[in-house]
């Protein structure tokens, strides 16, 4: 019966045991109703969860049958009976309740419950008629109990082959020559539906094995097992290579890369010293992705010009795919920056608020877990690597593949070594994506510059890997969010290069000291979840120039936007998640409290390394704009309006000698407000509202000059607009 309890088990986590598993399966059923003026149920996936929990409870019952009679230990005929459909009616209790719990979720009419009865009266219905599985359940040519099936080992050995081959020759766009994409139909099933399918596969392919063990004596359960182990202990089929592009493209460093950027701003003589906007971005999956693009879109379509101003953007985790987003948009789509708007009450279009917002609004979710369930599962019990069965590709191509449709340009499948802005693109920022190696702990920075830290004894850079290359941009977006679990690691083998004179012609050759080294990749997040980090490294080395030359006039706002959802007091109804109250509990002792003291320490030393870093940097920021801030009057005579006015103007000479004076940060917090938005790579209609709703700008008269207005997401992106309306009188 093992095929058939981690089945049920697998369920059990999916639909009744609060955590990551059943926060991203409510996500998923809230994708069966669109709400609008009017509520929608999305019929089609809707019908398709009726045949696949039909399809799977018959393949638990039909297996449960098989499993308790042949070859097993005797059970008592009422027992198997009663066991075999408990099994058949699992699915459909788990999916029902899935739904008839969503009634309260949210305030306007509400279809779950009668999705969840309706459900019920069809199953009912096919259990009295045999509707869609009357031959799968019948014996073979008579009505006597305990003959074999027709849909038998055979049938799902075929169906277990043939799933092989189609992900084993796909592509993004193509499977196996033909003109559909997997991705596609991946999306159009959605995660539940790959999810009841993939069961239905697997519990008959285990069950065939266990049967087959039983009849031969010989234990193909242990062997297969014994196979997967030896494969992956030996790396045999390690099948998770880190995309590189095909083609080369030159760095620079960060100094002289800036330098260059600043001389062709296109507003730069309208700024006595230029604003430079430099971003962090928390990671948090897709409710990190959402809301990082989000942010800035809605800054670039408040003001235009503001897409000039950013410099670099440092993300981690979904963060880093946010980030990746936005760029890759600036360039499909670039700005009108001769728009003199500046206001947050002028961007009323939102265009490119809407546009990632429907890149991230795809479900990315179906396309990773079909891949998972299936090719990459196949692939555990294979002595050699078939990458096209990689999981990872289910995720990056899904986030491709969404951009190409919204913009119309496949800017994502780029290198990044080759997204910098140009003359005909100046509005695309700088990317600094980070992730964590596994063999050393070290974060690792993928970006277009030569990002060179050793001084700060900061990170290690991916030119010292791929010196020419690089990943495509979805590729080095998707490491840093490599999710443990979720994501496989992602390996990759140095090819570095150096510079050499080969036949009197300087050139690039393999470097012999690093070529064929292999290491690890995974989520940033395991090292820094903020990106602090390397954006105060950044921020260094850019005070570095202003040292050198007096003639580069600029000052810099640190913006962050913290994924992390806390807790806002000011609504009534909070999730309980960051708006819980935690109790005291020094008083409890024992092993369970020991145990629960590893596992809390380590997440929550993981969260307090985040306000750490942020802390870092903006004390760097404080430390540098108070440096020439202390402005003494030599001069005490006349009235206090005379005084006042020699003050000023002594200020003002001082910010334009010292323009680092003005250095100052803002921060755009994510919060709790009664909707959870959980981790994954689903986005409910429902989450995506309330992210969007944290920037809006209700009342254009909020006092931001004291807190707790000042301390508002509003507040923190008028802050940033007023420093780009300060143009030259």
């Amino acid at each position: 019966m093992w095929p058939v309890t981690i089945v049920i088990a697998l369920l059990t986590f999916c639909f009744f045991v609060p955590g990551l598993a059943s926060d991203q399966t409510v996500e998923a059923m809230l994708g069966y109703v669109k709400f609008a003026a009017a509520v929608e149920i999305v019929w089609i996936r809707y019908v398709i969860t009726l045949v696949s929990t039909i399809l799977l409870g018959a393949v638990l019952r039909s297996c449960s049958r098989r499993l308790l009679s042949i070859g097993g230990r005797s059970v008592p005929s009422s027992l198997a009976i009663w066991l075999s459909r408990f099994s058949g009616y699992f699915p459909l209790a788990a999916i029902a309740f899935g739904f008839f719990s969503l009634r309260s979720e949210l305030s306007v009419a509400n279809p779950f419950g009668l999705m969840a009865a309706g459900l019920l009266i069809i199953y009912l219905l096919q259990q009295r008629f045999r509707i869609l599985t009357r031959w799968f359940l019948r014996p073979k040519g008579t009505s006597a109990r305990g003959m074999a099936p027709y849909f038998g080992s055979g049938w799902w050995l075929a169906v277990f082959v043939s799933v092989a081959v189609l992900f084993a020759f796909s592509e993004r766009d193509s499977t196996a020559l033909l003109p559909f994409s997997l991705i596609q139909v991946s999306q159009t099933l959605g995660p539940i539906n790959v999810l009841l399918l993939a069961c239905c596969l697997w519990t008959e392919i285990a069950t065939s094995l266990a049967i087959l063990s039983r009849k031969t004596r010989i234990p193909l359960v242990g062997a297969v097992a014994c196979v997967v182990i030896i494969t992956n202990v030996l790396a045999l089929n390690d099948n998770h290579p880190i995309r590189r592009s095909g083609k080369s493209n030159r760095t620079d460093d960060i100094q002289p890369a800036f330098g260059r950027w600043l001389a062709s701003r296109p507003d730069q003589k309208e700024f006595p010293s230029y604003p430079v906007l430099l971003v962090s971005a928390e990671g948090g999956g897709i409710r990190a992705a959402y809301f990082t693009a989000i942010t800035l879109a809605r800054i670039v379509d408040s003001c235009p010009r503001a897409a000039n101003h950013i410099f670099a953007i440092s993300g981690v985790s979904g963060g880093a795919i946010g980030a990746a987003i936005f760029a890759a948009a600036m360039k499909a789509r670039p700005p009108d920056t001769s728009d003199v708007r500046c206001d947050l009450q002028s961007g009323k279009s939102h265009s490119y608020e809407d546009a990632v917002s429907e890149v991230l609004s795809d479900d990315h979710l179906s396309p990773l877990l079909i891949r998972m369930l299936t090719g990459d599962a196949f692939q555990q019990a294979l002595p050699f690597s078939v990458t096209n069965f990689d999981r990872q590709l289910g995720l990056e191509f899904s986030l491709e593949r969404s951009f190409l449709r919204v913009f119309g340009n496949d800017v994502l499948s780029e290198p990044l070594y080759g997204l910098a802005p140009s003359a005909m693109f100046p509005s695309i920022p700088f990317l600094f994506l980070n992730t964590t190696r596994v063999e050393d702990g070290l974060r690792v920075t993928f970006s277009p510059l030569y990002f060179r830290t050793e001084q700060y004894g900061g990170a290690d850079d991916w030119h010292a890997v791929d010196y020419l290359n690089g990943p495509p941009i979805s590729a080095a977006a998707g490491t840093s969010a490599r999710f443990p679990l979720i994501s496989p690691p992602g390996f990759f083998v140095s090819r570095t290069v150096k510079q050499a004179v080969v036949d009197g012609q300087q050139t690039w050759v393999p470097d012999a000291a690093f070529v064929g080294k292999k290491n690890r990749y995974v989520d940033g997040g395991y090292f820094d979840d903020s990106g602090a980090p390397t954006l105060l490294e950044l921020y260094r080395e850019l005070n570095q120039v202003r040292g050198i030359r007096e003639d580069v006039k600029f000052y810099a706002h640190i913006l962050h936007i913290g994924n992390y959802p806390t807790c806002d007091d000011t609504k009534k109804k909070p999730s309980g998640g960051a708006c819980k109250v935690m109790s005291v509990q020094s008083a409890r002792s024992g092993l369970i409290v020991d145990l629960e003291s590893v596992y809390d320490a380590v997440f929550n030393v993981r969260s307090t390394r985040v306000d750490y870093g942020l802390k870092q940097l903006f004390n760097d920021v404080l430390r540098v704009a108070s440096v020439h801030a202390n402005i003494e009057m030599a001069d005490h005579s006349g009235t206090d309006n005379q005084y006042m006015e020699r003050a000023i103007r002594q200020a003002e000479e001082q910010m334009k000698k010292f323009p680092s004076m003005l250095d100052s940060y803002s921060r755009i917090q994510m919060h709790d407000r009664g909707v959870p938005v959980p981790l994954g790579w689903l986005l409910s209609s429902r989450a995506a509202a309330d992210l969007r709703s944290q920037i809006d700008t209700v009342d254009g008269n909020i006092d931001c000059e004291a807190p707790p207005g000042s301390e508002t997401n509003q507040c923190a992106l008028k802050k940033i607009l007023s420093l780009l309306r300060e143009e030259t009188r």
